[in-house]
């Protein structure tokens, strides 16, 4: 069970922050409901039965601890992605859907690769790496009580290391 103030992530809409427990009278017996304010400019709040809030898949958002490891994975070495493109998106939407943070920093590190190398992702590339990164973001920000602009530049600071010139091609020039 969650305590009012404690961050969280939902596997469809991203980070957010428990606001407070309701009871809705005409809703099944005065079932409670976390309220959950969402991160992002759209003052989104949505309401989560306690009861299925497990089965739903919502958690904890990562630790401040654990924020240090995700930046660690993020500058470390990609992935290679399949070269068919409906396969590699399904990898990265397979992923995705496990809504765990590592996989979600393994998506954006592997299709930032995939955009450098490539010069630019396709539809299904854009529309994948949006939707990684922005969950990423947010939950980053929550962990760190930060807002996602920070979040953002850590990020981007970590994958410096994939947007650096490759020393073969420095050496051939």
């Amino acid at each position: 069970m969650f305590d009012i103030g404690d961050a969280v992530y939902h596997p469809s809409n991203g980070a957010g922050v428990i606001a407070n427990l309701k009871q809705l009278p005409a809703l099944k017996k005065g079932q409670r409901f976390y309220r959950i304010r969402m991160l992002g400019k759209t003052r989104t709040v949505i309401m989560v039965p306690v009861k299925k809030a497990e089965a739903l898949g919502l958690r904890p958002a990562v630790s401040r601890d654990e924020v240090e490891d995700v930046l660690d994975l993020l500058s470390s070495e990609p992935m290679a992605l399949p070269k068919k493109h409906k396969r590699r998106y399904k990898v990265c939407q397979d992923k995705l859907d496990t809504a765990e943070t590592r996989q979600i920093a393994e998506v954006v590190r592997d299709l930032t690769w995939r955009q450098i190398e490539n010069e630019k992702l396709n539809v299904p590339g854009r529309r994948i790496y949006k939707k990684a990164l922005k969950l990423l973001t947010g939950e980053l920000a929550v962990a760190q009580g930060v807002n996602l602009e920070v979040a953002e530049e850590q990020i981007n600071a970590a994958l410096q290391v994939h947007r650096a010139p490759k020393p073969e091609l420095i050496a051939s020039q």
